[in-house]
């Protein structure tokens, strides 16, 4: 929780490359004690697409942000104020790449 929390940190004071590698080490802890559809990955996941998405990655943006609307999506007891955040954040990607058709269902 702390790497997730000073990866937050970072990206709000815009030090992408740091915020990166907090939270992609969060996920590594993360995933030693969580099943991998484990809902409680995706704020990580959404987290990681939303700093490669400043940082004009936006197919890695597009991967990360997708994989945390899925699991929220498909989970048995979704967040919907979750999954609604996730998919604003997969349209605004696909906007960025110029796939407006693509982001019209989000």
């Amino acid at each position: 929780g702390v790497l997730h929390a000073l990866g937050g940190q970072c990206y709000e004071r815009k030090q992408y490359d740091q915020g990166l590698i907090h939270l992609q080490n969060a996920l590594k802890v993360y995933r030693r004690h969580l099943a991998a559809d484990d809902t409680r990955l995706t704020p990580t996941y959404n987290n990681i697409g939303s700093i490669y998405h400043k940082q004009g990655l936006n197919e890695k943006a597009l991967e990360y942000h997708e994989k945390a609307y899925q699991m929220q999506k498909n989970s048995p007891d979704p967040n919907m104020e979750s999954v609604a955040a996730y998919a604003g954040n997969i349209a605004s990607v696909l906007i960025r790449l110029d796939r407006h058709k693509d982001a019209i269902p989000y």
